[in-house]
C-alpha cells in the first residue's frame, strides 16, 4: 500500500474512532449533580435549573449536564455541619462568601469558589412612609442605625414625632439564629456602633453593641411571626410593623403588596452588607473529574449576560454592574428609595466564624 494512501486510511480510521467515542458519551445518561441553595435565592436558581436542564450543556467529552437543587439554610451548613464525604452536594450556593469561608473550616477546606459570585443583593431598611418621615423628620435625619437605636429607646410614637394611634415602635428584622438575613442585620448594627466595617469578636461582643442591640430587639414585637421574609410580614400591615431591614431582593418582590397599604420608603445603611451568592463545589480524593467539570460548567452559565439579566426579575443585582433601565423591578421601586448604583463605601466584612457563632449565642438569649 503506498504511503499516502496509509495515511488517508489512518486519518480516516481515526476519525471514524473520534466520532464513535463522541456518539458513544453524546448517547450516555446525562451527568447528574446536586446544587445546594439556600432560601434567599431559592426563587431564581429554580428557574435557572429548569433553563439549564433544557440547554442541553455538554461537557468535553460530549455529556449532557442535569442540576438538581436541594434548599438549606446556609447558618444550617456551618454551625453544626452535617455533610460529609460520603453525604454531600456536588455544589453550593449560599447567600455570602462568608458562609463559604465559615464551612470550610470545619469541613477542611472542600469547599472551592467556582464563581465568587453569581449575583448580589443589599441590606436595606425599609418603612411606611407615615412612620419613616415622622422618625427622620421629614428626611432631615438618616433612617439608619443611630436614628433606629435611639427610637427604639424611646418606644412610644407620640414622642418621636408620630400619632398616639401607632403606639409603640414596632420594628422587624428575621431571626439572627436561623436566618443568614437576620445575621446579616446584627453584623450591619455591630459595624455600625463600632464605626468600621472591618468587623471583629471585640466588635460584636462589646458592651455598647449589645446594649443597642438589645433595644432593638426589644422593639420586636414577636421575632416568630415575622418568617425568613421579613418584607413579606411588612406587607402584612401597619399593624405588625413600622420600619424593618432586611435583603433588597425581598423587598422588591413584595413591593406592590405592601404600597397597597401605604406607601414605602427605603434607605441604604452606611454600613451594608453584600449578599454575594458565590458557587464553590465540593473537592475531595473522591469527586469524579466529571462532577467537577459540571459544576464549573453550570456556574460559567449562570454567569452568561441572559442569566445575569434574569436574576433582576428575582430583585437580585448581576454580579457585576448595575441593573439596567429595562429591570422593571428596580425602576418601578425608585420613586420608594431604591437606587440602580448606590454609593457603597462601608461594605461589611464579617467576623471569623467563632465571633460568628458566639454573636448568634448571644442573640438566641437576647431575643427570648
Amino acid at each position: 500500500m503506498r504511503r499516502g494512501t496509509l495515511v488517508i486510511v489512518v486519518f480516516v480510521l481515526l476519525a471514524a474512532v473520534i466520532v464513535g467515542v463522541s456518539l458513544f458519551f453524546r448517547n450516555q445518561p446525562p451527568v447528574q449533580i446536586t446544587i445546594a441553595v439556600d432560601p434567599l435565592a431559592e426563587s431564581w436558581l429554580r428557574i435557572m435549573q429548569r433553563e439549564f436542564n433544557a440547554s442541553d450543556t455538554r461537557l468535553a467529552n460530549s455529556r449532557r449536564v442535569q442540576v438538581n437543587l436541594t434548599v438549606v439554610n446556609d447558618l444550617d451548613v456551618w454551625r453544626s455541619p452535617s455533610w460529609n464525604t460520603q453525604n454531600h452536594p456536588d455544589g453550593w450556593l449560599p447567600s455570602s462568601t462568608a458562609a463559604v469561608t465559615y464551612a470550610n473550616a470545619e469541613l477542611n477546606n472542600v469547599l472551592q469558589t467556582i464563581q465568587p459570585s453569581t449575583g448580589r443583593t443589599l441590606l436595606i431598611w425599609g418603612g411606611y412612609a407615615s412612620r419613616v418621615n415622622a422618625l427622620t423628620e421629614d428626611g432631615t435625619m438618616a433612617l439608619d442605625w443611630e436614628r433606629v437605636i435611639t427610637a427604639a429607646g424611646v418606644r412610644q410614637w407620640t414622642s418621636l414625632g408620630g400619632e398616639s394611634r401607632w403606639g409603640n415602635l414596632k420594628l422587624a428584622f428575621p431571626l439572627a439564629d436561623r436566618t443568614a438575613a437576620g445575621l446579616a442585620v446584627l453584623f450591619s448594627g455591630a459595624a455600625a456602633v463600632a464605626d468600621n466595617p472591618a468587623l471583629t469578636g471585640g466588635n460584636t461582643r462589646s458592651t455598647e453593641f449589645q446594649q443597642d442591640m438589645q433595644t432593638v430587639i426589644d422593639s420586636v414585637p414577636n421575632f416568630n411571626t415575622i418568617g425568613a421574609d421579613v418584607a413579606a410580614f411588612t406587607a402584612r400591615g401597619l399593624a405588625s410593623v413600622d420600619i424593618a431591614i432586611g435583603p433588597e431582593s425581598q423587598w422588591l418582590q413584595n413591593l406592590s403588596a405592601i404600597t397597597r397599604n401605604e406607601a414605602v420608603m427605603f434607605s441604604y445603611p452606611e454600613y451594608t452588607f453584600v449578599f454575594d451568592f458565590p458557587l464553590a463545589a465540593w473537592q475531595d480524593a473522591n469527586t469524579p473529574a466529571e462532577t467537577r467539570e459540571a459544576v464549573e460548567a453550570f456556574g460559567a452559565w449562570l454567569m452568561q449576560p441572559e442569566q445575569q439579566r434574569a436574576a433582576s426579575r428575582f430583585g437580585l443585582r448581576p454580579a457585576e454592574g448595575t441593573p439596567m433601565e429595562a429591570d422593571d423591578l428596580f425602576v418601578g421601586a425608585d420613586q420608594y428609595g431604591i437606587q440602580r448604583n448606590p454609593a457603597l463605601l462601608n461594605i461589611v466584612q464579617p467576623p471569623d466564624r467563632s465571633a460568628a457563632q458566639s454573636l448568634i449565642q448571644w442573640f438566641s438569649t437576647a431575643a427570648r
